[in-house]
């Protein structure tokens, strides 16, 4: 099921398609599917395939902690 939507989510992601992507990144969270510095790794691709590089650029805390490899949600 996790791959299924990953694949889904990529899918989107490749579309611009920020509110199925935001679907599928909810699905993925509700269900712990994933770590929370994967998720945020995928909330920021996100991000980015919808244009949305402000919102990356002024989240200075996340962005550095994805960078290191650690998140508060850990």
């Amino acid at each position: 099921m996790k791959i299924n939507i990953l694949q889904d989510l990529f899918t989107a992601n490749k579309r611009h398609d920020g509110v199925a992507a935001r679907e599928y990144l909810g699905e993925l969270s509700d269900g712990n599917l994933l770590s929370p510095l994967n998720l945020m790794a995928l909330e920021l691709q996100v991000l980015g395939a919808t244009g949305q590089w402000d919102s990356i650029l002024k989240d200075t805390q996340n962005l550095s902690d994805l960078l290191q490899g650690r998140t508060s949600r850990n």
